[in-house]
């Protein structure tokens, strides 16, 4: 019988999701930490949330057919390393979009409008907080927006800052047509226009050798006073030091970070009234478990058939195409 590997930390609501959709002439074990990876060498599937498959991991799989992203990012797998392997790795393009765009939007809200202290200084009774604060709270309404990744999120994001009242200037290696820029009220721009221009500026994009530091002291140079910083995407792509010096400078208003490289208490944030950190929670909401299970038990039943998954959520699929001619 057929096994799949879960890797990584589920929920039970997740589980039951899985539990929903999973065939029932497969087996299904579960992996929570890297001392357990030993159990990978019969796996035939890899479903893939939080931890890593690097070389060294994949060198373990005897058999695998598929590494399926429980998600849409793809820098915890070492593409290359499953490729050699003839192992398609596969992701669940744009389930979550809805997700991380609103914790976007939500952590704009709380930084604009002061929410988290303001909330506080109520419950400890400080009424004095309130004009103090609110001097400093601003709107969505009138601000441009500068969206760095213009993909499922992105693009979904910029939908909910418009209906706020704000405009959308946004960068990607691969501008839309203007038809489509029309049809989302988005307009493009270079990298240093929207930092130069943008009020506030989302970062989406993916981690690659190009975006890893995106954000470092030269663009936040480039950022008029004021801008609000939201990163919803992956830690790597901001310099942390970098960006909290500039925020003790009084340069930025403040930001919303989904992920940090070290634990709150030993983060250059820590503290800061006017930067919100939350733990990579954006595309984790219960309403969209069963979407993602089903999307993953789909891929695995196409590979399980002989077939190769197509559209952009085979992510390895030039590489496979690479070692397949060598050999």
């Amino acid at each position: 019988m057929e096994k799949i590997v879960a890797i990584g930390p589920y929920t039970p609501q997740m589980k039951q999701s899985i539990a929903r959709y999973l065939p029932e002439d497969i087996t299904l074990s579960y992996v929570t930490e890297y001392g357990q990876y030993g159990i990978l060498t019969d796996a035939d599937y890899i479903l893939l949330r939080t931890l890593r498959m690097d070389r060294e991991h994949i060198a373990q799989l005897k058999q695998a057919k598929l590494i399926q992203r429980w998600g849409a990012g793809y820098d915890t797998v070492d593409l290359r390393a499953a490729a050699e392997k003839n192992i398609q790795v596969a992701v669940a393009h744009g389930v979550n979009a809805q997700s991380v765009a609103e914790l976007t939007v939500a952590l704009i809200l709380a930084v604009y409008r002061n929410l988290i202290p303001q909330a506080q200084a109520f419950a400890e009774g400080k009424e004095d907080m309130r004009s103090r604060l609110s001097a400093t709270s601003r709107c969505i309404s009138g601000k441009t927006v500068g969206i760095f990744g213009m993909g499922n999120i992105g693009r979904k994001t910029a939908a909910i800052v418009r209906a706020f009242g704000a405009s959308v200037l946004y960068y990607d290696v691969y501008p839309m047509e203007a038809s489509r820029e029309q049809a989302l009220g988005v307009t493009y721009g270079d990298v240093d226009a929207i930092l130069a221009e943008a009020d506030i500026i989302c970062l989406h994009l993916p981690l690659t050798d190009a975006t890893q530091g995106f954000i470092c002291e030269d663009s936040l140079a480039k950022m008029k006073e004021g801008t609000l910083l939201v990163n919803t995407a992956r830690q790597e792509l901001v310099d942390e030091k970098a960006l909290a010096d500039f925020l003790r400078r009084g340069k930025l208003a403040g930001a919303g970070l989904d992920e940090l490289a070290e634990p709150y208490a030993e983060s250059p944030f820590a503290g800061m009234a006017n930067v919100i950190c939350t733990p990579h929670i954006g595309g984790s909401t219960s309403d969209i478990n069963d979407a993602m299970a089903k999307i993953c038990m789909e891929h695995i039943a196409d590979v399980r058939a002989g077939y190769r998954i197509t559209g952009p959520d085979l992510v390895n699929g030039n590489l496979l195409d690479q070692f397949s001619h060598q050999g």
